[in-house]
């Protein structure tokens, strides 16, 4: 019995170990909103209408440092329908490092037409 309760308390800390020491994974989060009116940073607030060269630019340089996911806009504030955008999108990625890049069209719903 002492046994079994002295290797449940080495297991345990070797878990809480590895757990507090395990990198964080960060990820850097944009948005699109097709609908948007104002200005455009890539923020949540402040989403861009759609992936500029300078938007290009920022992700690029981002991903120097960490993951990125752009957001699109999947459902339109005003009604449960589908957010269109007619607009292409052109894969720009100069940025050689490791980071990903993740482009989700189902997650984030528009909250602000």
């Amino acid at each position: 019995m002492c046994k079994i309760r002295v290797l449940f308390g080495a297991l345990c800390c070797l878990v809480w170990s590895i757990a507090i020491t395990a990198p964080a994974q960060a990820t850097t989060l944009y948005y699109v909103d097709p609908d948007w009116g104002g200005s455009a940073t890539g923020a949540a607030s402040t989403p861009w209408t759609y992936i500029t060269s300078a938007a290009w630019t920022t992700i690029n340089t981002t991903l120097a440092s960490d993951d990125v996911t752009v957001y699109f806009s999947a459902r339109a504030a005003s009604s449960d329908t589908n957010q269109p955008a007619t607009t292409s999108i052109s894969i720009n990625r100069t940025d050689l490092s490791s980071h990903r890049v993740t482009f989700d069209g189902m997650s984030f719903y528009n909250n602000n037409d």
